[in-house]
């Protein structure tokens, strides 16, 4: 899919998850309800100023906005399945809860020291311990 189809399906994606009209958007980035219309329909394209303007009132970070769906195959699911049952029940459910959130499941907020146990970013396969 085109980069540009895939602006437009993600900013009409998040602006519909968060119940922001096209004409309410067009208001809180200081622009023309008319443009923000003809950028969801790809008549026009916004400017790199108005992209980031657009980003902040939707909480998500610029590069969100181009990043399409990313096609998995069911062995994967299945091996992140297995992986996450395997994990102790506090990082798992972090790790759920950050990506039903929409958030990315590691981020620059997260420590990567290995201080914290309990953080994900510091948690490796070798310290899973299976179930029984």
């Amino acid at each position: 899919m085109e980069l540009k189809h895939i602006f437009i399906n993600n900013l009409r994606k998040f602006r519909n998850s968060k119940g922001i009209s096209q004409m309410k958007l067009a208001e809180m980035c200081d622009t023309a309800t008319s443009y923000i219309g003809e950028i969801e329909i790809g008549r026009r394209f916004p400017s790199l100023k108005l992209i980031e303007k657009i980003s902040k009132v939707l909480g998500v970070e610029p590069y969100r906005l181009f990043i399409g769906e990313i096609n998995t195959s069911q062995g994967e699911l299945d091996e992140t399945i297995t992986l996450l049952a395997k994990m102790p029940d506090e990082i798992r459910l972090n790790i759920i809860n950050r990506i039903s959130a929409g958030f990315p499941v590691f981020d620059e907020t997260m420590s990567c020291d290995g201080s914290d146990k309990n953080d994900i970013a510091t948690f490796h396969e070798s310290n899973i311990r299976v179930r029984e």
